[in-house]
């Protein structure tokens, strides 16, 4: 018993370890979502169904930017953070920007698929 507590201790961060990682986390999550923002602005043009591979590249170009970023300042990302400040800023711009133009079952339906997100998450991080 005395070896998994020693184990657990060796495993746990400062709480300046893990205010760092959140906050890499969120800049990680704000860059690549404001990099995504940015191509419709730079590529006024082209239609949408083009539009879509050059966000998604360039949202995977932002997350290595920032995975060479974070190893260069040399802070640890946390990966479960990660997707939950996504989520929570999708669901933000859902709910400040675009709902006032929805029906109320999109509207139920957008809450109730970012809940489940949210849930879901919850659930892989929590151990069993």
């Amino acid at each position: 018993m005395s070896r998994l507590a020693s184990e657990l201790h060796r495993l746990r961060r400062s709480p300046w370890e893990v205010l760092c990682s959140a906050l890499v986390s969120c800049g990680l999550v704000l860059f690549s979502q404001l990099a995504v923002a940015i191509v419709p602005r730079l590529l006024p043009s082209i239609s949408l169904l083009a539009m879509l591979p050059v966000a998604g590249l360039v949202f995977l170009a932002a997350i290595l930017v920032g995975r060479f970023w974070r190893r260069f300042i040399g802070v640890a990302a946390s990966a479960p953070l990660f997707v939950l400040f996504n989520v929570l800023f999708l669901w933000g711009v859902y709910l400040f920007v675009i709902r006032r133009d929805t029906s109320s079952l999109l509207d139920m339906l957008i809450n109730a698929e970012c809940a489940l997100l949210l849930w879901g998450l919850y659930r892989l991080a929590t151990p069993l």
